[in-house]
């Protein structure tokens, strides 16, 4: 049982981590290859895609969903019943539950605008909330060893699709069916990294993700396996393993018997909003680092007039307020899972939950929005935040 808060860190991360995985067009038969060994990086990228986008006759994977998943980590005498919801470009939800008692362990999720972190814990764990633009900013603040890019595990969930004009294709072995497609990218908390989707061309399918450090040293790994085909069409791994070398952490997540593309689920809205949970906070990370580190989020940028004239119309219905009436409300009355910094012209405010960090450190006053102020004397810090 002492595994079982380390298991659940896993989970955590798991949502702020740094690919295109599930990309399996046509599977093989036992005896022919897919794609020949020396297949061009167009023909590779060609056929992975089309696991995501469909062609004329048929769609590709958007979105899936799992309610029977295990989530399981060496040394845990047991696994965690595991539900997993995924769609196309950044909504995700991940939440697994005692395997006896049914209770709810975590809850992990991302919308458009933020991701949120939730785990039961005795002292009554604040629902986490950070925006996308501060992810950076929050990782480097709690100083993760564990690199951390939301984009990455949308990739590994295989609902995007790989850009052909970013990758180089490497062939180790001249006469290995395996291949790898390497990028560079710079993390959200702004380190050069190499992301690497390693390929079977005789399966036609991936069987690794990577991250790799500016020194070539294996970070983050995502292996993808047990491949099946669902009456869609479409290939999707039953098996996820989740592995971070230089920190001994394991996690694998067995799917199950995943939906392809639910109706119910592209219907279902409420699902990617945070949890409303009793007797739990919610904390806007982002926001507190920015008071802590006296920064401020960017001014606010106006929006085109027929935007403007929309935000007018929503902002006389009940439960809403105006793009701009947010930016210039307090962190207590910002909308806990919203993004103010958003081109959308008006942010729903939340009917329960407000913000109480708990942090006496004041909102500056818009005139000095946009630009670096000396950071407020803060009292009375939560022990997560410190």
């Amino acid at each position: 049982m002492n595994r079982l808060p380390k298991v659940l860190s896993l989970f955590m991360i798991l949502w702020l981590l740094v690919a295109e995985g599930c990309h399996l067009p046509r599977w093989p038969s036992r005896h022919s290859a897919v794609l020949p060994p020396t297949a061009s990086k167009t023909e590779i990228i060609a056929h992975l895609n089309h696991n995501v986008m469909g062609d004329g006759s048929s769609g590709g994977l958007v979105s899936w969903q799992t309610g029977d998943a295990r989530a399981s980590a060496p040394g845990m005498p047991f696994s965690l019943p595991t539900s997993i919801a995924v769609e196309a470009p950044r909504s995700f939800r991940l939440r697994t539950s005692h395997p006896m008692s049914g209770t709810q362990l975590a809850d992990i999720g991302s919308n458009e605008d933020i991701f949120w972190v939730w785990m039961k814990t005795p002292d009554n764990m604040p629902i986490m909330t950070v925006s996308h633009e501060d992810v950076g900013l929050a990782m480097d603040e709690l100083a993760l060893e564990i690199p951390v890019d939301p984009t990455w595990m949308m990739e590994v969930f295989g609902v995007i699709p790989i850009n052909e004009q970013e990758f180089e294709i490497v062939r180790r072995d001249p006469t290995s069916p395996i291949v790898d497609l390497v990028a560079t990218r710079t993390s959200p908390q702004g380190v050069t990294v190499q992301r690497v989707i390693r390929v079977d061309t005789f399966r036609g399918q991936i069987i690794e993700h990577q991250l790799r450090d500016a020194n070539g040293q294996l970070t983050a790994l995502a292996e993808l396996d047990n491949y099946r085909l669902h009456e869609s069409g479409i290939y999707l791994p039953h098996l996820i393993r989740l592995s971070w070398p230089s920190q001994n952490q394991e996690l694998k997540l067995e799917l199950g018997h995943p939906d392809v593309n639910p109706r119910a689920l592209a219907e279902n809205k409420e699902l990617w909003q945070p949890p409303v949970i009793h007797g739990a906070q919610t904390i806007d990370l982002g926001a507190v680092v920015r008071r802590r580190r006296g920064y401020e989020r960017p001014q606010y940028v106006a929006q085109p007039p027929a935007l403007e004239a929309q935000a007018a119309i929503y902002e006389e219905r009940p439960g809403y307020a105006s793009l701009d009436a947010v930016e210039r409300a307090t962190d207590e009355q910002r909308h806990p899972w919203g993004s103010t910094d958003s081109d959308r012209p008006f942010t729903p405010v939340p009917p329960k939950t407000v913000f109480q960090d708990r942090l006496d450190a004041p909102e500056p006053h818009p005139s000095v929005w946009a630009r670096p102020v000396p950071a407020q004397p803060i009292s009375d810090v939560p022990d997560w935040a410190k």
